[in-house]
């Protein structure tokens, strides 16, 4: 079982430099865990609203067999059952 203040703390590893943020959700676009989301009071809502907007976008490329997708000002890495998005 994943822990979510154990991912928390490696996923704010991540955000040093021009890394923003960095979130890790499921396929099915259930946020697992994020760090880096700047504003305190709605960093919650802003990272589950990112996870569902990825986790939507990652599931058209799927179905249309277009996974090479590349975007300028994110890196996405898919493993097994997880996506993870780095913002910069």
């Amino acid at each position: 079982m994943l822990k979510p203040k154990a991912l928390t703390q490696v996923l704010g590893q991540v955000n040093t430099g021009d890394a923003k943020g960095a979130l890790l959700l499921n396929r099915e676009g259930l946020l697992l865990a994020y760090s880096g989301y700047e504003s305190l009071d709605a960093s919650s809502a802003n990272a589950t609203v990112s996870a569902a907007l990825l986790s939507n976008i990652w599931e058209t490329f799927e179905r249309q067999g277009s996974l090479s997708v590349i975007l300028t000002s994110s890196s996405i890495t898919f493993k097994d059952r997880y996506i993870v998005l780095i913002s910069f």
